[in-house]
């Protein structure tokens, strides 16, 4: 049996990954700020995870520690640095001095964002320059840095997935994600709202396949040590929002982009998945037969 500590468990996408869970042979240690897990998960405990020596008390004798813990939006990433500070890097921290104190051979996954990247032409391939256009995207880079130095200096073992826009869900429960359930909702309502042209191309990745990335990848010698895009299918807001409007009559509006959001947005987000898909074989589920 497989032992998995998961931090960060009231996080949607560390709901979605339990339930995708549930049907494999793996025992789970579940952590996270609130009083209790939001799905009334077994072996839950309550962590502060800025204070250290509480960070202590995660077990860590497993065989993939997960950090799902964190606050994401690269819009408010810059309104509200301070905390994004404290919860992306200064927890994170924590916990690698917490798995490199009590000795322990886990491997640390750690998921990612295409924000990273630095815009261009083409999918962004791991070794694509970086460029952190907002605290967040920011936060993301320092992270994998910090793994990084870890593993060289203390011989921490490490998986990083880079994420593009989730979709779908596999936790009824869980809060639908981001970007893509909202322009279904807009589309059920009549008027599909798109920045600039809607172009730029973005990959959209099924939750189940992020999961099965996440569940077969954390252990495999391939996967050791290295940073890997998490594929799916690639389009455009423009291609997708004509494919929202094919299903619901929702008609497409164009309006400019809000300032600040221009700023900080990363408008290629289109991963080469190349690399992990050497590594696993992984069916990315085509965002368009999830709404025909």
């Amino acid at each position: 049996m497989k032992k998995f500590t998961i931090i960060g468990a009231n996080s949607n996408l560390a709901r979605n990954f339990i339930c995708f869970l549930e049907d494999k042979n793996v025992e789970l240690k579940l952590y996270d700020v609130q009083d209790c897990h939001f799905d009334g998960r077994e072996g839950y405990s309550r962590i502060n995870f800025l204070d250290m020596d509480e960070v202590k008390k995660i077990d860590f004798d497993c065989d993939a520690a997960f950090v799902f813990s964190g606050v994401t939006g690269a819009e408010r990433s810059v309104k509200e640095t301070n905390l994004f500070i404290d919860v992306n890097e200064k927890v994170l921290v924590n916990i690698l001095n917490a798995v490199k104190e009590c000795g322990s051979k886990c491997r640390v996954v750690y998921p990612s964002s295409r924000l990273v990247y630095k815009d261009g032409v083409g999918a962004h391939k791991e070794t694509d320059p970086l460029e952190g256009k907002s605290v967040y995207a920011l936060n993301k880079i320092f992270a994998e840095k910090y793994i990084e130095i870890f593993s060289a200096t203390f011989g921490l073992e490490y998986t990083i997935f880079r994420i593009a826009i989730p979709f779908g869900e596999l936790n009824s429960s869980a809060q639908k994600y981001g970007i893509v359930s909202k322009l279904l909702e807009q589309g059920e309502n009549g008027k599909i709202t798109l920045f600039g042209d809607g172009g730029g191309v973005r990959t959209f990745t099924h939750i189940r396949n992020i999961c099965e990335a996440l569940y077969y990848g954390c252990d495999k010698q391939e996967t050791l040590n290295g940073i890997f895009n998490i594929g799916g299918c690639a389009y455009t807001f423009l291609e997708l929002a004509k494919l929202i409007s094919e299903k619901t009559g929702g008609k497409i509006d164009f309006i400019e982009w809000p300032e600040n959001a221009y700023k900080v947005e990363v408008l290629n987000g289109n991963l080469d998945s190349s690399r992990l898909d050497s590594i696993l074989d992984i069916k990315y589920v085509d965002i368009k037969e999830t709404l025909f």
